[in-house]
């Protein structure tokens, strides 16, 4: 029968932990890249959202005058 060497056994208790931690740390770096992903899609629709409603204003604001114009 072999003996099995504690050393051995730390060894690998020692590795599956790393590797528990690196899986950890991927998942972590994952989640928040697609974190940073949405909040940079939202601040880019925020801007969108803003140049659009701007460029409304501004219509309604060139619409009216001509009304007054015209009345």
């Amino acid at each position: 029968m072999a003996q099995t060497d504690p050393e051995d056994g730390f060894d690998q208790i020692m590795v599956q932990s790393w590797n528990s931690v690196a899986q950890q740390l991927r998942t972590l770096h994952n989640e928040l890249s697609g974190d940073r992903a949405r909040r940079r899609e939202r601040a880019e629709r925020a801007v969108q959202n803003e140049r659009y409603e701007q460029t409304r204003r501004q219509q309604q604001s060139i619409r009216l005058e001509q009304w007054e114009m015209d009345n």
